[in-house]
């Protein structure tokens, strides 16, 4: 269905106006034969080689879009459904019945075991399991709670762009939303095929990301910096770039970090 309506609203054989009621079927038809599991269809996996690396870039750029909607100035939009994984061939239809139920199952067990701590190992966790959802519904649920504890830094704090420095600066995104009081920091990776062989593994860790630095302007806190998607403790260095944190422990578990500073004591 979903291929039908994509194909209905490119109006190239068909449309909802005028619809080619014989293309339509032979669509359905071409489609079911395609994807059949029969143990004779090659090009089924063939295709599920070819989709396993590009799905998983997929995902980090969904948690990276996300993660940016949520903490960058305005109001950060949801549509119904898509807390977990969406696989819509175009826009999602409100008119579709959502299981909510499902999802608040899910976002239950994510509270529990939230609470019985060990975040770092969860996250390890929802990397691991990633096509299950859970990690952009833990995603959206620590971004929102995050905004839900500081109201006033989201609604008017300033937004501060942050400089990346070194191996793989062009391969990050940050940025940081500041007030008088308070300050959390965005990072996420871009353009992560180039960085992974195609997909191939994640972009996290030392080892990927090197001598990749996000510099610390003066006017935000020295930290150290609570990375809310782990747990860890992020601190500040000495780098090329002056006062800096480290990309490779920013991003060592989790795909994106959302990072709160705290003075120390």
């Amino acid at each position: 269905e979903h291929m039908l309506k994509a194909a209905r609203e490119a109006k190239v054989n068909t449309s909802w106006i005028n619809p080619n009621e014989s293309y339509d079927e032979a669509l359905r038809a071409f489609v079911a034969r395609t994807l059949d599991p029969g143990p004779g269809n090659r090009f089924l996996a063939d295709f599920l080689t070819f989709h396993r690396p590009l799905a998983r870039l997929g995902m980090i750029n969904s948690l990276g879009q996300t993660l940016l909607k949520i903490t960058a100035p305005g109001v950060p939009d949801v549509y119904q459904g898509t807390e977990v994984w969406d696989f819509s061939l175009v826009d999602p239809d409100n008119r579709r019945p959502v299981d909510f139920a499902a999802r608040a199952a899910l976002l239950n067990g994510l509270r529990e075991q939230i609470a019985a701590g060990g975040l770092e190992e969860l996250a390890r966790e929802l990397v691991e399991h990633w096509p299950d959802g859970r990690i952009k519904l833990y995603t959206i649920h620590r971004a929102l709670t995050c905004r839900r504890r500081f109201p006033e830094l989201f609604r008017s704090g300033a937004y501060v762009p942050l400089a990346v420095v070194g191996r793989h600066a062009a391969h990050v995104c940050a940025f940081a939303r500041r007030n008088q009081t308070r300050a959390v920091v965005t990072v996420v990776p871009l353009r992560t095929a180039r960085l992974t062989d195609n997909g191939a593994r994640l972009p996290l860790g030392h080892d990927l990301w090197g001598n990749t630095w996000v510099a610390r302007p003066p006017e935000l806190p020295s930290g150290p910096y609570v990375n809310l998607f782990t747990g860890t403790r992020v601190e500040t260095a000495l780098s090329d770039a002056g006062r800096a944190l480290a990309v490779g422990e920013i991003l060592a578990d989790f795909p994106v970090a959302l990072l709160e500073a705290s003075e120390r004591q």
